[in-house]
């Protein structure tokens, strides 16, 4: 099923061991199914993801799920979400971590957020004008005040 929906899987076992690699796995890893068998501490996992092994350590201990963003040395990003493995009957046999490539998402992000800069920026040159209009004796709502509620989170006038 994992091989079909481009999501990495990384199964270790109670003792961390690896258990099972998924084809994307070794594709965005050091980890290859040569490896199945050995320890997890023994392989470095990836560059950037330096807190790899104390994530997987707290779920084993804790049984509590984590979630990071990654980034990798090709510029791709990735949500990697460390959970305990469960089986049918809801008993904890290792650690599962799944990779999902969120590279799309992450740059749409960055568009917006430079997107958000360009409209700040252009609302303070607004604001800039209308103080002057304000000075010069001119009455009614600046350009700035209209363009103000247009902002999330600004209330608007009643």
């Amino acid at each position: 099923l994992l091989k079909n929906t481009d999501v990495g899987a990384l199964y270790l076992d109670n003792d961390l061991k690896i258990r099972k690699v998924t084809p994307r796995v070794s594709e965005i890893t050091n980890i290859r199914e040569v490896d199945v068998g050995r320890p997890i501490s023994h392989l470095a996992l990836m560059e950037g993801y330096p807190e790899w092994y104390e994530d997987i350590s707290y779920v084993r201990e804790t049984l509590y799920p984590v979630e990071r963003e990654i980034g990798d040395d090709s510029g791709r990003y990735w949500i990697v979400r460390v959970r305990p493995y469960r089986t049918a009957y809801r008993a904890v046999e290792g650690v599962i971590m799944t990779f999902v490539e969120i590279t799309g998402f992450h740059k749409r992000e960055e568009q917006a957020e430079e997107g958000w800069g360009a409209v700040k920026t252009l609302l303070r040159k607004e604001r800039k004008m209308s103080i002057k209009r304000c000075r010069n004796g001119r009455k009614g709502k600046s350009r700035h005040q209209r363009l103000k509620y247009l902002l999330p989170g600004t209330p608007v006038p009643e």
